[in-house]
């Protein structure tokens, strides 16, 4: 609530409106496929939404992989035409294939041994919990700019678990300064739909994502050693 509060502020700040209306050009439908959604169509899209979450977050019981439970809504959409052909074709592929190597480049990291490596060049025994704790906060939290939150908390989490024996005031300001990365498009999903539009430049990111990336891993780590500690 704080960094979102403070970054609200800051966009505020820095782009002030000029205006009011809200441009909802980009919210109409295509030329022609106007009247083309079923009046059930939006119940529909909420019940596969609220499924899929839930199939995820209960993947422990069920035993489904997430990326199979991923198929529902691909297959309910096409199925009952929420999505048509046209549609499809017209998805930002270029946006995927940016989150596809964010992904793949956490997994490169990982394996090769490079995420190791630089952990066994942290200065970890030296500093502490807190100290070591906010060091791979913003550790995570640079690395997660480049390669995508998801791949930056696989690799780090479980480091954090490892060092800490499970302490949550060491893990959870790890996986939260994982999401304070906001540099780039290929960052995390929401910049990279930000970005699809084609009405932002990569630099446009910087400015904001470099605050919240300075100030996101500290309020985290403060916070958790408040709370948790």
């Amino acid at each position: 609530l704080i960094l979102l509060i403070g970054v609200y502020l800051f966009l505020r700040l820095r782009y002030r409106p000029t205006t009011e209306t809200l441009a909802v050009d980009a919210l109409q439908p295509p030329e022609g496929q106007e009247g083309l959604a079923k009046s059930w169509h939006g119940p529909l899209v909420i019940f596969v939404f609220i499924t899929t979450i839930l199939l995820w977050m209960t993947s422990g019981l069920h035993g489904l992989p997430t990326t199979v439970v991923s198929f529902l809504p691909i297959t309910a959409f096409t199925t009952f035409q929420v999505l048509r052909s046209a549609e499809v074709r017209n998805l930002p592929w270029e946006v995927l294939l940016l989150l596809a190597g964010g992904l793949s480049l956490g997994v490169a990291v990982r394996e090769t041994g490079l995420a190791d490596w630089i952990i066994t060049h942290l200065p970890t025994e030296t500093l502490g919990t807190f100290g070591t704790t906010l060091l791979l906060a913003y550790v995570a939290c640079v690395l997660s700019n480049v390669m995508s939150n998801t791949a930056a908390a696989n690799i780090f989490v479980p480091l954090g678990v490892a060092l800490g024996a499970g302490d949550p005031v060491l893990v959870v300001p790890i996986a939260l300064a994982c999401s304070c990365a906001m540099c780039l498009p290929v960052s995390t999903p929401p910049n990279a739909i930000a970005y699809a539009p084609g009405r932002l430049k990569a630099t446009d990111f910087l400015v904001t994502g470099l605050l919240v990336a300075l100030v996101g891993p500290l309020v985290c780590t403060l916070w958790s050693s408040w709370i948790l500690g």
